[in-house]
């Protein structure tokens, strides 16, 4: 998932570090009954969907051994590749109903700007004013997208661009950080910001109208790297994300319109001492199914838990089992409730996937 290149500092360490020895593991979940497509870009070294929208279209990313391509795929199974015109390695990170794909591109000196592909195939790319480096992470329906960017003092802030290509930058109030990842359909976007004097995240949201609402999960850690970070908004502004507990452990929440937040912990996940493991949602839809994935130290396995709470693990059948922080990882959910993300196989190389 490209959006976590921007979770650096909390992430970056994470994923580093393997488990102590001698951890309990979680029981490990049985595949579900739902049908389960694999797939992979021509000519893929590896394939990583990053959304999928209600027509069951698919956008992501693919590596052929040198570069970094986008791809699409159709409901039926055609997949379309294509590059951005002025770059020579594209991160796509979200399709809207119209087709319409958005995210961030490198160029020749490894600079990243903000894309977006019309379903013509055209490109355009964008950078606010005053950015040294733009990546876009979401577009809605409207074909609003939201994103950061490093300004020239090399700190984040955030962007909405609309659909005429007309650029609005803004900063959580008091903040030395602000990155934009999601925003929804009525123009409401959401993301994390660092406050001056603390090494934590929090989550803003910024109404259409410009005004901030910011929180933390009850339980987050205030220490160093800590904090909460969301991961989706819907048509309904139901936030979902994770947090890093005090203990370093990883939570889910979901947060309602009326600022109602609730913890998501998956039955099958980890609750032993060790580190850097646990629930961590992904995509929410319309009818607040939640998508995600369950890290073990026996590997990651996906999730799925309904607005009642009823949480349904399952797995890629061929994805690799006993391998820290490698299996089958949900990326999104359309409002039919079908999902797509990627796995890693025997060997480690990853795939894309499709679960109805």
């Amino acid at each position: 998932m490209h959006k976590a290149l921007l979770l650096a500092p909390l992430l970056l360490s994470t994923l580093a570090l393997t488990a102590q020895s001698g951890a309990n593991h979680a029981t490990a979940p049985h595949p579900s009954a739902h049908q389960i497509i694999t797939f992979d870009a021509p000519g893929a070294v590896w394939t990583s969907p990053a959304g999928i929208n209600d027509a069951g279209q698919i956008a992501g990313s693919y590596y052929d051994g040198t570069n970094d391509h986008g791809f699409i795929r159709s409901s039926t199974g055609a997949i379309v590749t294509f590059d951005v015109v002025g770059c020579v390695g594209a991160a796509p990170e979200a399709i809207n109903a119209g087709g319409e794909v958005s995210g961030y591109c490198y160029d020749a000196s490894n600079v990243s700007h903000g894309f977006v592909r019309e379903p013509s195939g055209s490109t355009t790319i964008f950078d606010p004013p005053g950015s040294a480096r733009t990546e876009a992470f979401a577009i809605n329906n409207l074909g609003q997208v939201a994103g950061a960017y490093l300004d020239s003092a090399l700190e984040y802030e955030s962007f909405v661009r609309d659909q005429l290509g007309n650029i609005t930058t803004f900063t959580v109030p008091g903040a030395t950080a602000t990155r934009a990842l999601y925003i929804s359909a009525d123009g409401t976007v959401t993301g994390y910001f660092y406050a001056q004097s603390q090494n934590y995240s929090r989550v803003f949201i910024r109404d259409s109208g410009g005004t901030f609402t910011t929180f933390s999960a009850p339980g987050a850690g205030k220490g160093s790297a800590q904090g909460t970070i969301p991961v989706a908004i819907n048509a309904n502004d139901e936030i979902v994300g994770f947090y890093l507990s005090s203990s370093d452990a990883y939570h889910g929440f979901s947060r309602d319109q009326s600022g109602v937040i609730t913890t998501l912990d998956d039955p099958h996940a980890y609750k032993g001492p060790d580190r850097y493991f646990g629930t961590v949602p992904d995509a929410v839809n319309v009818n607040g199914e939640i998508t995600g994935c369950v890290q073990n130290p026996s590997g990651t396995s996906g999730f799925t838990v309904d607005s009642s709470l009823n949480y349904t693990p399952f797995t890629v059948p061929g994805a690799v089992t006993g391998h820290i922080y490698a299996g089958t990882c949900p990326t999104g959910v359309n409002d039919s409730g079908t999902i797509t993300g990627s796995y890693q196989d025997a060997d480690l190389v990853t795939h894309g996937f499709i679960r109805f």
